[in-house]
């Protein structure tokens, strides 16, 4: 089969996927328009675990009657603190105000300096000076005042939110007054600065109880058809945390809040804030805006306190996500030099040591591919409620990866050729694709997934769990195709492969763009390689095409979606067609080299590399042998290194998913070497 006929196959069986992943789509939400005035009160470092029936009355009753999330506050740095998130919720996009700094653990105040005028203006004398400095990160600082007739700022961060590009803010007072009524109605938009909460004990409690009297103020005196906005706008210390946002109006009762920016029910971004201002108001969406509106999605079933503590729990989960994920990737990492270690230095003839020998081994390598599943199903526990829980979630994982571990090694495949190396891939594919394809519950919030505080992503895999997911699919089609003809070998291949790519890239599923194309150029390698040849650059060139032409089919299926719930791969096609595919393509290599440079997984690389050109090709390991004897293997092998290098390149994740991918797909060459010389029925396991 030719690579062009290899890319043809795959492009048919995923346009028969994608129209039974259809019918997966989520229900219609609902984009608030129906306000004639909108009030946005910031609250600096407001949680939801400042909140209660007793001691915020106020915000209670709010938070009761409308829709409810966690707020990102993430701006362009990784702590977000009151000026820059000021600053980006003007710009619908983040953003900074002041020059780049080294992440503080407190955050400054610096004096905010307004020019008042006698009509009741007022002038942010420095605004030119801070649209310029973002202007590499593409946004516009003042974009949402620019796009409204009128907007009132009440407090020095309100102004920093309601200035226009040039600085001018059509109506200021520098604080609240007592019969705020009038004030309220004079433009359709009033950005409030209701204080900051900062500190812990008794001091943060009072600065609750201060921010709760002006929102009750504030409700007390707006009009009956407006819409209420309340946002944790930044945090004020280290470690960044999940902030309160509630919604109410016409268009925000009684439910959860979402946006397009997530797409996860309870999340939702500052830079969403202001795109839920022009929305609500039936005001076009300023270009610039990068934020989407936030949606009321579903109801909320339970009463107000139990959903208030499932939001704390969310904070909670978050921080020590990001408080342990360094070390995890060490952890896996770690485990796999272990097992190079083993198999290197000690045991370098895999297919003539002794039975204990080869047990051990097949132990270690079942273990090593299983670690980022392991790490997926530790949060079916909640680890983060304990005092320690960098430990518990290392107990969790070894708890699961026993488990996992004896599933591959015990089970009844065991006594078939290449039936643990099919059970290992197995195991992983069904981890990481079942909960990808249902939600990624398990990829949020997960050392190996991501963490909502930091705002890079809340639906679909990450980059760890996109590389083992890679590996996994392409090994476990690999293995299965080795006992069916050769001619229907690459059918097979691209099935399987064309399965894995539906449920990365699919817009209901995975909706990454990158991950799209890296999966479908493996998958058409795989299964071009399958019957035996190399990789040559035609049969590359052709699966890259392949690629790009289902990523654009999923793009295209995404875009038949209404605006609001569009995601990833509808703006992917935006950034080609709307002039602003040079700066995207700018920021991704920018982060591919960050990426390569930060990251453990990307010194795995290499080491693997290594290993498999030294060890396991080398004579005494076998996996020449493996390669001849199987050539699906070698071409999932082949799939797997084209799949997890274009995604991550694609993603702007450099090496980091190749890395993930590496841990999967050497333990699982490790097994294959162990058993190229059993025979298919009748000898026990390795």
């Amino acid at each position: 089969m030719t690579g062009r006929r290899a890319a043809g196959l795959l492009l048919v069986t995923l346009g028969v996927l994608l129209g039974l992943a259809a019918p997966a789509s989520a229900a219609p939400t609902h984009a608030a328009r129906s306000s004639g005035q909108v009030i946005v009160i910031g609250v600096p470092g407001l949680r939801w675990d400042d909140l209660s029936a007793a001691d915020t009355p106020a915000l209670w009753r709010l938070a009761g009657n409308g829709s409810i999330g966690t707020l990102s506050a993430r701006t362009t740095r990784a702590l977000s603190c009151p000026e820059d998130g000021w600053v980006t919720l003007g710009a619908g996009a983040r953003a900074q105000r002041g020059p780049h700094r080294a992440t503080p653990r407190a955050c400054p105040n610096p004096p905010v300096r307004l020019v008042l005028h006698a009509d009741g203006s007022a002038v942010l004398d420095d605004q030119p000076d801070v649209v310029l400095r973002n202007t590499s990160a593409q946004a516009r600082p003042g974009a949402l005042a620019e796009s409204l007739r009128c907007a009132t700022a009440i407090g020095s961060g309100a102004a920093i939110a309601a200035a226009r590009p040039v600085g001018r803010i059509t109506q200021y007072l520098p604080k609240l007054p007592t019969h705020p009524r009038a004030v309220l109605a004079r433009c359709p938009l009033t950005v409030v600065d209701a204080g900051q909460v900062t500190g812990t004990g008794a001091p943060r409690r009072a600065a609750v109880r201060a921010v709760d009297r002006l929102v009750g103020q504030v409700v007390a005196a707006r009009a009956a058809d407006s819409t209420v906005l309340v946002a944790g706008v930044s945090d004020t210390g280290t470690p960044a945390r999940l902030h309160v946002a509630i919604a109410d109006g016409p268009d925000f009762r009684g439910g959860w809040l979402t946006s397009g920016s997530t797409n996860r029910t309870g999340y939702v971004q500052l830079a969403d804030v202001a795109p839920t201002v022009t929305d609500t108001l039936g005001l076009r969406r300023p270009a610039a805006f990068t934020g989407q509106p936030w949606q009321h999605g579903s109801a909320r079933t339970a009463t107000m306190p139990v959903s208030r503590d499932r939001l704390v729990d969310a904070d909670r989960s978050s921080v020590a996500t990001a408080g342990v994920a360094g070390w995890f990737v060490a952890v896996l990492v770690a485990s796999q030099l272990v097992l190079y270690l083993l198999v290197g230095f000690g045991l370098s003839r895999l297919v003539d040591a002794p039975d204990r020998t080869r047990a051990v081994i097949a132990t270690a390598a079942a273990a090593a591919a299983l670690v980022v599943p392991a790490m997926l199903l530790a949060n079916v526990v909640p680890w983060w409620r304990t005092g320690a829980p960098g430990w518990t979630f290392l107990a969790v994982v070894a708890g699961w990866l026993a488990v996992a571990t004896a599933v591959v090694r015990l089970g009844p495949w065991r006594r078939w050729r290449l039936g643990q190396p099919a059970a290992t891939a197995a195991v992983a594919v069904a981890v990481i694709g079942v909960d990808v394809v249902s939600g990624a519950h398990l990829e949020l919030d997960n050392v190996v997934g991501y963490a909502a505080v930091t705002g890079d992503r809340y639906t679909g895999l990450g980059m760890v769990g996109l590389g083992a997911f890679a590996a996994a699919v392409l090994a476990l089609a690999g293995c299965l195709a080795v006992r069916v003809p050769r001619r229907y070998r690459p059918v097979l291949m691209a099935l399987v492969g064309g399965a894995g790519v539906v449920a990365v890239g699919g817009p209901f599923f995975g909706a990454d763009p990158g991950a799209a194309i890296g999966m479908t150029a493996g998958a058409a390698v795989a299964a071009v390689l399958s019957r035996g040849g190399f990789l040559t650059v035609t049969r590359l060139g052709w699966a890259i095409v392949a690629g790009l032409g289902v990523t654009g089919a999923f793009a295209l299926l995404d875009l038949t979606r209404p605006p609001e719930q569009r995601g990833h791969l509808a703006r992917f096609v935006g950034h080609l067609f709307g002039g602003t595919a040079g700066p995207a393509l700018h920021r991704v290599m920018q982060a591919n080299t960050m990426a390569t440079v930060g990251s453990l997984l990307s010194l795995l690389v290499a080491v693997s590399a290594v290993f498999v050109g030294l060890v396991l090709l080398g004579p005494a390991a076998g996996l020449r042998r493996v390669h001849g004897l199987f050539p699906s293997l070698r071409g999932a092998l082949a799939g797997a290194t084209v799949a997890a290098v274009l995604a991550g390149l694609f993603d702007g994740a450099g090496l980091i998913v190749a890395g993930a991918a590496a841990s999967v797909a050497v333990p699982l060459a490790v097994q294959y070497c162990l058993q190229v010389r059993r025979p298919e029925r009748g000898e026990p396991a390795s």
